[in-house]
């Protein structure tokens, strides 16, 4: 077994812990990152995490910050568009 994958399997067993409640602080932040690039590879961590969480059957704690002082904006919109697609699977 790789390094990578005995951490993730040495996580996950500490996240099945009865006294884990949650899985987070997880999500998006566009406040620094202005690069489409970088943004998707954010959206993607945090479709692995959310995937993780349903795995070890635990509840997430989400973070999301706008680029700007915008209440509802383009992380927003991705956010949602992340957790829609989440349910369904």
């Amino acid at each position: 077994m790789n390094l990578i994958k005995k951490r993730f399997e040495e996580v996950k067993a500490l996240a099945s812990h009865p006294k884990v409640v949650a899985i987070g602080e997880i999500g998006i932040d566009y406040y620094w990152v202005k690069e489409k690039g970088k943004r998707e590879f954010q959206n993607e961590a945090l479709k692995r995490q959310l995937n993780f969480a349903k795995e070890v059957n635990k509840p997430v704690v989400i973070h999301m910050r706008e680029e700007n002082d915008a209440w509802f904006g383009e992380a927003s919109v991705d956010l949602l568009n992340i957790l829609e697609q989440w349910q369904k699977v």
